[in-house]
């Protein structure tokens, strides 16, 4: 599968991390996504750390391989980030 929007393909996931501002960026960002992995009914792994970065993983969780709703949450999600 390609790379969207930046995030790559590693071990079976669609993986990308994000620098923010600080850590209330870091947050708000991580809030944007919620209604979005709400929508599409896909929920990734995400993950804060060192204050302002936000690591998402995007990935099946029954081991299924990547499809085009994966590609499509990459796109949204990388849609709402907002650079610092």
């Amino acid at each position: 599968m390609p790379t969207t929007h930046t995030f790559t393909e590693t071990n079976g996931a669609l993986e990308r991390e994000f620098a923010c501002k600080d850590f209330v960026d870091a947050v708000a960002f991580v809030n944007r996504i919620l209604p979005i992995a709400e929508e599409l009914n896909h929920h990734p792994d995400v993950a804060i750390h060192h204050y302002n970065k936000v690591l998402v993983r995007i990935y099946h969780h029954d081991g299924a391989p990547l499809n085009e709703a994966d590609s499509l949450l990459a796109e949204r999600i990388g849609d709402a980030f907002v650079l610092p």
